[in-house]
């Protein structure tokens, strides 16, 4: 019975998990639009170009290395002239989640320090932007060294959240960026998108509140360093600590086990957390439990 009780959980965790991602139309890039010309592809369906050139690479048309998900990925290609327009692909689309991150994995083949640029923006059916957040790639994308070469990397963006309200629709933005005046062409390869967010699925099955088993000392925290006692195993077995404001924005994220002195208890530093009200949150696979704290600095 037990074991059927746990695995009846994890279908209910993977139900949410996948449901949190297919909101985002085409995210691996499978289908995509034809020109005139039979075997061209232009835009994956979902997707728009914005500027420069795109194009399909498939697994079917010997593309293996430029493929992580599936059998297709999208394909940013740079002119290598900073006169023209860097290529730039758009997708926006209905969305009513809160995520915390934003994923994608990509591989880069570039002349430049920073080869591409993605933008996340949350909105609500006014018009108005409830979260808005850019990710510029830097030195570890820079992929003229061998060993990067074919290798696709997954990369998460934080999501910054400017209201305390849930969106109705996104926008998602990768552009190529070129530094130099003239360069080699450079390429972007994308695929596997997807938004998530740590509490996804959990409090579907939390059996039992594990609050009474932790406490947090001091609170308010008016000194640098919070401590976190616990008199229950299971608060600390294969967890993570998140910290996030009142906007649900993630500012620290931690395993317990990286946090447990020689004492048995949870150091957390907070000198990086300006004044105000927070909640700290420990999730396992069988439990999700909060507690609010107020920092003074």
């Amino acid at each position: 019975m037990k074991n059927i009780k746990i695995i009846s959980m994890l279908l209910v965790l993977m139900f949410h998990t996948q449901a949190f991602s297919q909101n985002i139309p085409n995210p691996s890039f499978e289908s995509w639009d034809t020109i005139s010309q039979p075997g061209w592809y232009m835009i994956p369906t979902g997707w728009s170009k914005i500027s420069g050139s795109t194009s399909k690479r498939s697994i079917e048309d010997g593309y293996f290395d430029d493929v992580y998900d599936g059998n297709s990925s999208l394909m940013l290609a740079n002119s290598g002239i900073k006169t023209r327009p860097p290529s730039a692909a758009t997708t926006t689309f209905s969305y009513n989640k809160r995520p915390h991150h934003f994923s994608f994995w990509s591989k880069t083949l570039s002349y430049d320090s920073k080869p591409f640029t993605v933008e996340v923006v949350l909105f609500k059916e006014s018009g108005t932007i409830i979260s808005k957040s850019t990710f510029t790639s830097g030195a570890r994308y820079y992929t003229i060294n061998e060993d990067l070469v074919n290798k696709f990397q997954e990369t998460f963006l934080v999501l910054d959240y400017l209201k305390a309200e849930n969106p109705d629709s996104a926008r998602i933005t990768f552009t190529s960026t070129l530094d130099k005046e003239t360069q080699p062409i450079s390429l972007l390869f994308l695929d596997s998108l997807s938004f998530s967010s740590y509490s996804v699925g959990v409090e579907e099955y939390a059996s039992e509140s594990l609050n009474q088993y932790w406490t947090i000392t001091p609170n308010p925290v008016s000194s640098n360093l919070m401590y976190i006692d616990y008199s229950d195993a299971r608060i600390v077995d294969n967890a993570t600590i998140q910290i996030t404001d009142i906007f649900g924005k993630l500012l620290f994220e931690s395993s317990t086990g990286e946090l447990i002195n020689t004492d048995g208890r949870m150091i957390i530093n907070t000198s990086d957390l300006g004044s105000g009200t927070y909640s700290v949150t420990i999730v396992s696979e069988h439990h999700r439990e909060t507690k609010k704290i107020v920092v003074i600095h």
